[in-house]
């Protein structure tokens, strides 16, 4: 079903422009360190390529330093030479060349940048106004990558597009002792809702957000497509297998899914800082979806409004990303606490610009990483994970 605009005069624009008002909003609200080479040196190890030039000395540095293990983080610079070869860096230092978490790669939707094989993607695909929250990848499952390598291809403008960095322990050590203690007692459970491409909303809401112009700003996409398969019992066998604990399939044919995590996780609180996109109240995001779901009846009217009003409710209550935190008894963590960790988490997130041909190694357990907003869509990065 494509989405067809009937009648609907400058509405369109009018929310288009809401919707990248709110994102410059978010954007002008967070300011990283932004780390000299002198900071970078002692916030990550720092390698030029010009002195070691092959896969098989740069293994052997990092198993020698251990520094995925102690920093989190290794930056690679000068190594163009690499771009096409990052499956076998992977493998040089973690005996693996590349995973395809999630069906094809995350909740994102990366593409991936040759046609063969290799799993290597690019990052990803929203929309370049939006700034991505700081977050360990895949961190609102039980399984998820450990180590991932990132290629500067082409970076964005001087100031923009960084990939800024957190590590999970200086949160920890700056949240609020209070607060710490609450989530280390409660534990944290993560709901997350995906719809149905098979549904005529949903079908419809694709096609607004094209008409939009707006790219993939919102990341709504299909259980179909994140887990890249068709058949409901293999979608239960893979939520199984990332340690989901409960799932509902909706009426609408999408499917609520839950997750636990635990203080002894790693990346346990890394969701909490990705709990809101477009607005930071649940009445702001869901008046924003009624404005656009709206807009979609007007232009689609055969379209059930009851089917409507159901995808309003479960997005505003389930969030377009990653999902709404909860204790593990299913109450919602207040917005003060989601707002404190947030901000403690930009406090302790340090940035510095890509260069052309500059590869960044993190270890996922370790070290958040998020993306900032850029002007122009040249900004190519292209990523693998294991």
């Amino acid at each position: 079903m494509s989405f067809q605009r009937i009648g609907i005069g400058n509405a369109h624009l009018e929310l288009k422009s809401t919707i990248e008002e709110q994102c410059q909003q978010r954007a002008n609200q967070i300011h990283y360190v932004h780390l000299s080479q002198i900071a970078l040196n002692e916030y990550a190890m720092c390698i030029d390529a010009k002195d070691v030039p092959s896969i098989e000395e740069i293994g052997q540095l990092l198993k020698q330093s251990n520094a995925l293990e102690t920093k989190g983080v290794v930056v690679i610079k000068s190594a163009s030479h690499l771009a096409t070869q990052l499956p076998d860096l992977l493998k040089e230092i973690y005996q693996e060349t590349g995973q395809d978490f999630e069906g094809n790669a995350s909740r994102t939707l990366r593409k991936k940048v040759y046609k063969s094989a290799q799993n290597v993607f690019h990052t990803t695909q929203l929309h370049h106004a939006i700034t991505l929250p700081q977050h360990n990848e895949a961190a609102y499952h039980n399984a998820y990558p450990k180590i991932m390598v990132f290629y500067c291809k082409t970076p964005a403008s001087k100031g923009e597009g960084a990939t800024p960095l957190t590590k999970n322990n200086d949160l920890v050590r700056k949240l609020p002792k209070a607060i710490l203690e609450q989530l280390q007692e409660k534990g944290l459970l993560y709901r997350r809702y995906l719809p149905s491409q098979t549904s005529p909303v949903t079908q419809a809401f694709h096609g607004f957000i094209q008409e939009l112009a707006l790219g993939t700003a919102f990341p709504y996409a299909s259980w179909q497509q994140v887990f890249d398969c068709e058949n409901r019992h293999v979608l239960e066998d893979k939520l199984k297998n990332l340690g989901a604990k409960q799932y509902t399939w909706m009426p609408n044919g999408g499917i609520c899914y839950e997750v636990h995590k635990l203080p002894d996780d790693p990346v346990w609180l890394s969701p909490l800082g990705f709990y809101r996109f477009g607005s930071d109240t649940e009445s702001g995001l869901r008046s924003l979806l009624e404005q656009m779901f709206s807009l979609i009846q007007q232009s689609c009217p055969h379209l059930d409004s009851d089917e409507i009003k159901q995808e309003v409710d479960q997005l505003s209550q389930l969030n377009l990303t990653s999902g709404w935190p909860c204790d593990l008894v299913g109450v919602p963590i207040s917005e003060g606490i989601l707002q404190q960790v947030r901000r403690t988490m930009i406090d302790q997130t340090v940035r510095f610009d890509w260069e052309e041909g500059m590869i960044m190694i993190l270890n996922n357990h370790l070290v958040m990483h998020g993306r900032e907003q850029f002007r122009t869509p040249e900004r190519e990065i292209h990523v693998v994970f294991a």
